[in-house]
């Protein structure tokens, strides 16, 4: 998929997709080409100038590398950078510089190579190894002057020293991208284009990349949500079963409440006719007329009655009357005044 140019004040960035891993030909590792005062490996115009058999970078970077010798940038505003990057067979991310959320820059070395020269920001310095004295090795060097007639050296190292490697840089950008979803889409980051390739002006550099193209962030799509128009109606009837539960329990409340009432009317009549053991005493007539205000009746005084005793004499006996004299019936009588 092409990744669209993207343009900052005045400096259009064109993008390079390296996606698949590269796997260098055999030896890139001892195929030196003398750059300066530097020897190098893994150069990509090795292939263009000595030995076209020999693919010691993967075209993107190639192309990436050498823009302005094949003339591909165009215009000296127009520069290529790779996007999205993907490190070489064997190699390492030596450094890593984060833009923004989405956006980060990488830059890769091969195995046994450091960049020991790194400072903070955009990614920069060298891929750098170190050797030892007594180290012998092969290099392709020009006359001064000619850049068409190279010829292949051997050197033995006097004293320990470093050689360097072309470093793969790129931009690797995440982005939400919306799966398919009933309602809030999900989001997951993928790899997209970003930024331009900041670089700098070190000796194992492209010379013609002097141009700074400022960053363009990629923004994520929204999430957005999608809802149903009519949602269903919900369904409020109750069946014939949970009506007869409400109607019974309804039926057996108001019965329990008249039962307590009933309950309580007849245990506060009973507490009314059963005496309080706490009662207050019985008031005495004077304490009545007391608490009445009247003055209480005159005293009077408990009569004494004495009964006297009498007793028959000894020599008196009851006499009969004689048989033989009949007496009639003798009447009381009877006053004419009316009891």
């Amino acid at each position: 998929m092409a990744v669209p140019a993207e343009t900052s004040n005045g400096d259009v960035t064109s993008w390079i997709p390296l996606q698949t891993i590269f796997t260098p030909s055999a030896g890139c590792e001892s195929i030196f080409r003398l750059n300066g005062p530097s020897l190098v490996a893994f150069d990509p115009g090795y292939g263009l100038d000595i030995d076209t058999a020999i693919k010691c970078a993967p075209s993107a970077v190639t192309t990436w590398w050498e823009q302005a010798r094949l003339g591909v940038g165009g215009d000296a505003h127009t520069v290529l950078s790779i996007q999205p990057l993907t490190c070489p067979n064997q190699w390492t991310t030596v450094g890593t510089y984060v833009k923004n959320k989405s956006s980060t820059q990488i830059m890769c070395c091969p195995s046994g190579y450091s960049n020991p020269d790194a400072i903070s920001g955009p990614v920069n310095g060298n891929c750098i190894s170190e050797v030892t004295k007594g180290v012998v090795l092969t290099y392709a060097s020009t006359a001064g002057g000619d850049s068409t007639d190279w010829t292949t050296k051997t050197t033995k190292l006097a004293l320990a020293s470093s050689v360097g490697a072309i470093a793969v840089v790129g931009w690797n950008v995440a982005i939400a991208a919306p799966t398919s979803s009933s309602s809030i889409s999900s989001t997951s980051l993928t790899s997209s284009p970003s930024l331009s390739l900041s670089w700098s002006s070190l000796s194992l550099l492209p010379s013609s990349s002097s141009s700074t193209p400022a960053p363009i962030t990629t923004p994520a799509p929204a999430q957005t949500s999608t809802t149903s128009a009519n949602p269903p109606a919900a369904n409020t009837s109750l069946s014939t079963g949970v009506k007869i539960g409400i109607g019974l329990g309804a039926a057996l409340g108001i019965i329990g409440v008249l039962a307590i009432i009933l309950a309580v009317t007849i245990m506060y009549r009973r507490g009314r006719k059963i005496p309080s053991d706490s009662a207050t005493p019985a008031m005495t007539p004077a304490a009545f007329y007391a608490a009445d205000g009247k003055p209480p009746p005159p005293h009077q005084q408990q009569q004494q009655y004495h009964d006297t005793v009498y007793e028959l004499p000894n020599g008196h006996e009851p006499t009969e009357m004689p048989h033989s004299q009949d007496r009639s019936p003798v009447e009381m009588y009877t006053s004419s005044r009316d009891f």
